[in-house]
């Protein structure tokens, strides 16, 4: 090996995927929101035009809390997920 040859630097390794806790969190922080969400009953669209606006009525108040227990499902279905590749990754 000549002196003016660079040696790449070997990678060091990953055994801890923590970047899978980005996504739990935004599930369950968003489904939290939505699960405890009491002031709205509705949740509505404006669509207007030169001739006026229409409301168009997306999700109730029920439909918001099934979704927010949706989202803090997969949050912790993420969560038990990176626990279990954490634990095949020790091995």
């Amino acid at each position: 090996m000549s002196e003016n040859q660079i040696t790449p630097s070997p990678k060091p390794e990953r055994n801890d995927p923590w970047i899978i806790l980005l996504p739990a969190a935004v599930f369950v922080v968003v489904g939290c929101v939505l699960s405890v969400a009491k002031h709205s009953e509705r949740i509505t669209v404006g669509a207007g035009s030169r001739f006026g606006s229409v409301q168009e009525n997306l999700m109730d108040l029920e439909g918001l809390h099934v979704l927010g227990w949706f989202g803090i499902s997969i949050g912790v279905a993420i969560v038990a997920y990176y626990f279990k590749l954490r634990r095949e990754l020790r091995r």
